[in-house]
């Protein structure tokens, strides 16, 4: 009952290769639907059942990935951008473990795989994850994070691009009845990426980019 979705648009499609590569490399057991969100272009990939959904008319980030929401069907969504190259293979236990706490508890919105800088409070419930204040900074983020699907659609606005969502869609969060956690700083993530730092503004970053085909022996 989730869809794995690649948040991505057609000026960085060079990106699109290796990130699917370390994909199925870092993840061979993945069996979601895989989606790809872009304006115009499509993309294929041997081993992998990908789907490109087009919304080329669109009136920003945030409206786009409204339109691509509106045709997924499952509960739930697994959102990576595409420069969020895995470098190790995935922590299916840690990750299995969050699956299965957002599916038992109806008010639990996001759960986000990357720490957040401030607003979290301590929580049992959710072993090496706190619960983020409602006030707190980058309670929505774009970093990677399994959502439940009718709550990230409550939260976007259509005018606004990817930053000004996690500006504004954190707070309209914060007004909503459910809870978001987000991994404790410290502790090993489920999934190994350097943050979005491959691409800087439009532009290959190089020293990230070299250390990542380094260590993983995939030409980006």
């Amino acid at each position: 009952n989730v869809t794995f979705l690649l948040n991505s648009c057609d000026s960085h499609s060079e990106a699109w290769e290796p990130f699917f590569l370390l994909l199925k490399r870092m993840w061979t057991s993945l069996d979601y639907p895989i989606i790809l969100n872009t304006e115009t272009k499509n993309f294929e990939m041997d081993g992998l059942c990908i789907k490109t959904i087009n919304t080329p008319v669109s009136e920003s980030w945030s409206d786009r990935l409204m339109k691509v929401l509106d045709r997924i069907d499952t509960s739930y969504v697994l959102i990576f951008l595409e420069d969020f190259f895995l470098e190790s293979p995935i922590d299916l236990e840690h990750y299995n473990k969050c699956l299965n706490f957002i599916i038992n508890n109806n008010d639990v919105g996001c759960i986000s795989f990357h720490n957040s800088p401030d607003g979290l409070v301590s929580s049992g419930e959710l072993t090496n994850y706190a619960l983020l204040k409602p006030n707190a900074r980058f309670r929505a983020s774009c970093q990677v994070a399994l959502w439940r699907t009718d709550v990230l659609k409550k939260i976007l606005r259509k005018h606004e691009n990817a930053w000004e969502f996690e500006v504004w869609a954190s707070k309209r969060s914060g007004r909503l009845p459910y809870r978001f956690y987000s991994i404790i700083p410290g502790i090993p993530e489920a999934f190994d990426y350097d943050l979005g730092k491959p691409i800087y503004r439009g532009s290959w970053n190089m020293e990230s980019v070299t250390r990542i085909m380094k260590k993983t022996g995939v030409t980006i």
